[in-house]
């Protein structure tokens, strides 16, 4: 029956496309390409339609009013919570016997992997291939970098398309202007050097003068503090574009590539080695050995705490290689992915050629190395990189620390050998912020653990947010506050202080954490409060397994999108399997919240496309800046 749905819908999609190109010629038809690729262009960049010329889509002014101003998070809202409720339909459709599964569990399941929660209120071996093989899949379509690559791709996209039309339009101007010579701009006839860009009908070449580099605007002076570029002829802005381009069409190859060779490398390992080392724990829940590998390796560099043995990573607690191999995964797919992705770009620059061959491609990777959040939301600068390597030790340092400790009396874990209890307790502190599997019950933990754990899961996501938001290129005009803005006592002492731009930085950092801590805390607590009292009726049944501590445990990891759960005696599944169903459903709107809490501003650089909007935007903050300067020195006098 699946299969000839697929064929069915196969089928229509063929003819609607057969039809499209039979009625409509290609003029018409690229034309309306290009309009549908514009009005997408216009929902990211987050530009009226006023500032932006002609209108495709006719919305009626009535209807206009009442809709929200389309922004990058707003779409992602959009796409996460279409394809959940999308799939959590198909999902309980195609469960097998019918109704095995209710349909709130398919949606908690759902809305669990696409938001790299990880929590499941079944166990995920009594579903059938299909549906696992739909939770594989969400867990890729919700992870962080495949939704960034493709931020990058739609990026790459834009620029191509501006510098095609700049392309048609210079030669368009130099047709019609006999004896015209060609500006020093981007788009040149000279042989500088050059991007070839090609479609159905035209070739066009997009040249760069080398005479021309972001290192003589550092000499001068014209950039600012992260990375803003100001005071630059259109000439230099063109070229600065030309070279943002070079960086994001590198960035829509090796971030895809990086994806791949990670879960390639992951699936490859943790499959054979659970196939031919390790096969019984799969076989004793009924799965095929390398399945459970392969959904291990997705699951683990993903950070989704799923598995489908029951019994999360328990049976592989004395298994070196897979808790290696494992927590590897899960440090490349979340809390270091900033940190490798930099040192993969900084070793391919010092280990590329310095000769003409290479030149071009040297100046992209260095301008991407100083310039990040010009051109990638997971790319920061050395100091912020270095930092964030910093705390990714001391966070792990004092889980494994905890872990070690507080335990020395606990029998369930000083049972296990010592060897073994300290790469236990790596692994459970490489997973506790993030991927949600357990090396060990975590209800068998003592209770100054799991309170630490509470702490650790709800700091998951502030390191790399903070780091985000701080290295943002708009980051004042994303605050609404400026560098300048301070108290005027401290005014006076930071314009005579050597480290001023320090102290204005760690300004913007307390600032940053004390917003990030007021947009969460209030929506955690209210989700908390409706929990206990939904719940009251299994509490005065059972008010140990279902104590108020338990229940902000589970909280906080759905809110935190970690997945670790203190679970329920005789059962494998998380705590949240014997809820009511509004209490589902209360963290179902918390996995989705809490997965939305660490994406970039609407304004950042980084998820905006191309245009002279973000130019003026640059001048203006620079203008500002220097007006506050100015009266800030006035003050100091």
């Amino acid at each position: 029956m699946e299969i000839q749905m697929l064929e069915s819908s196969h089928e229509i999609c063929k003819l609607i496309m057969r039809v499209f190109i039979q009625l409509v010629d290609e003029e018409n038809r690229t034309r309306i390409l290009s309009n549908i690729i514009d009005d997408f262009e216009e929902m990211l960049i987050n530009i009226p339609r006023e500032e932006r010329g002609a209108s495709h889509l006719k919305i009626p002014p009535q209807l206009r009013r009442y809709l929200p101003r389309p922004t990058f998070l707003l779409l992602h809202w959009t796409y996460i919570i279409t394809i959940c409720m999308v799939s959590s339909v198909i999902f309980w459709h195609f469960s097998t016997p019918r109704g095995h599964v209710s349909y709130i569990d398919s949606l908690f399941l759902i809305v669990a992997a696409t938001t790299q929660a990880g929590m499941s209120t079944i166990n995920l071996s009594d579903l059938n291939t299909f549906q696992q093989c739909m939770l594989f899949f969400h867990i890729i379509l919700g992870n962080p970098i495949v939704i960034s690559a493709f931020v990058v791709h739609v990026r790459k996209r834009a620029f191509h398309t501006r510098f095609k039309k700049a392309a048609v339009e210079k030669e368009k101007t130099r047709h019609t202007t006999p004896g015209e010579q060609p500006s020093r701009g981007c788009i040149r006839d000279r042989p500088f050097t050059a991007l070839r860009m090609t479609d159905s009908s035209h070739n066009y070449r997009l040249r760069i003068d080398p005479s021309l580099t972001t290192r003589q605007f550092e000499r001068r002076g014209t950039v600012d503090r992260n990375a803003q570029f100001h005071s630059l002829s259109s000439e230099e802005r063109e070229h600065l574009r030309c070279v943002e381009y070079q960086a994001v069409r590198l960035l829509s190859y090796v971030v895809p590539m990086y994806l791949i060779a990670w879960q390639l490398f992951g699936c490859i390992a943790l499959g054979i080695y659970v196939a031919y080392r390790q096969p019984g724990p799969a076989i004793n829940y009924d799965v095929r050995p390398w399945w459970a590998g392969v959904f291990y390796a997705v699951a683990g560099f993903s950070n989704v705490g799923m598995s489908l043995l029951d019994s999360s990573v328990i049976p592989f607690q004395r298994s070196v290689f897979f808790l290696l191999i494992t927590g590897i995964l899960v440090l490349a797919g979340n809390t270091a992915y900033p940190v490798i992705l930099r040192t993969i770009l900084w070793l391919a620059l010092r280990l590329m050629p310095d000769n003409d061959q290479y030149t071009s491609w040297r100046e992209t990777i260095d301008f991407i190395l100083k310039y990040p959040r010009r051109v990638y939301t997971n790319l920061f600068p050395a100091a912020q990189t270095w930092w964030l390597f910093f705390i990714l030790i001391m966070f792990n340092a004092i889980d494994w620390t905890g872990f070690e400790v507080l335990n020395r009396h606990n029998q369930i874990i000083t049972t296990i050998p010592l060897g073994y209890r300290l790469l236990d307790g790596l692994f459970q502190s490489l997973s506790v912020r993030s991927s949600g599997f357990a090396v060990v019950p975590i209800g068998s933990m003592v209770v100054g653990v799991q309170a630490l754990y509470i702490m650790m899961m709800y700091i998951s996501a502030f390191p790399v947010v903070i780091t985000m938001r701080n290295s943002n290129v708009y980051e004042e005009r994303s605050l609404g506050i400026y560098a300048q803005d301070l108290k005027e006592g401290q005014r006076e002492i930071d314009f005579h202080d050597p480290n001023a731009i320090r102290k204005t930085r760690m300004y913007f950092v307390r600032t940053q954490i004390q917003r990030q801590l007021g947009h969460d805390l209030w929506f955690v607590i209210a989700c908390m409060i409706l929990v206990v009292w939904i719940e009251t009726d299994s509490y005065e049944k059972d008010p140990v397994n279902y104590s108020i501590f338990n229940i902000i445990f589970e909280v906080v990891s759905a809110y935190g999108c970690v997945g670790l759960s203190i679970g329920l005696p005789k059962k494998d599944y998380s705590f949240c399997g014997e809820w009511h169903t509004s209490g589902k459903l209360i963290l179902c709107a918390l996995m989705l919240r809490g997965r939305h809490r660490g994406l970039p501003v609407a304004i950042d650089k980084a998820i905006q496309l191309p245009g002279e909007r973000q130019n003026l935007i640059e001048e203006e903050d620079h203008e500002i800046r220097e007006a506050r300067t100015r009266q800030a020195s006035r003050v100091g006098v």
